[in-house]
């Protein structure tokens, strides 16, 4: 025999895709990738990476990793596209479903599933038209997400908290939402607040 090795991830079931979390139930809570799958292999490679390096990430870091997993492993999971989609098509529909998301971003159950159901593509065909981009699709709603935070932090009037505007715009974590936003910002929501209330109140007592 050839060498083989399997690799089990145990996820909470709240981490699972929404497109293979029924398939999950119907099958006991188990779940398998597509047999020659790069993309599993490349999950499997980000898994063992971080398993490796776990004690020498900060939360930051770790968050992020983690990020880019399960982005990788959402999918490797689901089934593949019936018919190949041409590069016009691919841009018009990036430009059609980043619309969609921005209309949809304060909806705490926008993800890849509910996109392409709103398409009425598969998940994965909405994951390779986006693989050009740059960005995943669950990346790119967590930075629109997190930049709409921003604004609306440093527009707060007195009253607001961080955790109002975090929810408000999908985020349920609190720690999660922080350690994110510092990443892509550099100062953390609190400070964001403060400074926006801070000149409102110089302002409106000008």
């Amino acid at each position: 025999m050839g060498d083989h090795r399997e690799l089990y991830l145990l996820l909470p079931r709240e981490r699972l895709p929404q497109a293979i979390a029924g398939s999950a139930s119907r099958a006991g809570g188990l779940v398998s990738v597509r047999p020659g799958s790069g993309l599993a292999s490349i999950a499997a490679a980000q898994l063992q990476a971080i398993t490796r390096e776990f004690d020498h990430l900060s939360d930051a870091d770790l968050a992020v990793a983690s990020q880019t997993f399960f982005d990788t492993l959402e999918t490797a999971l689901v089934p593949a596209p019936e018919q190949p989609v041409s590069s016009s098509a691919r841009e018009a529909l990036v430009i059609r479903t980043r619309r969609y998301i921005e209309d949809h971003l304060d909806d705490p159950d926008l993800c890849a599933s509910s996109i392409a159901e709103a398409f009425d593509i598969s998940v994965r065909t909405l994951h390779l038209v986006h693989a050009g981009t740059g960005a995943t699709v669950g990346r790119w709603i967590r930075e629109r997400r997190l930049k709409a935070c921003y604004r609306d932090l440093s527009r707060a009037h007195g009253g607001t908290t961080v955790t109002d505007v975090a929810f408000r715009w999908g985020f349920s974590n609190m720690g999660h939402f922080s350690t994110a936003f510092k990443q892509a910002f550099g100062v953390t929501p609190s400070s964001v607040l403060l400074q926006g209330q801070h000149s409102r109140t110089g302002t409106d007592n000008g």
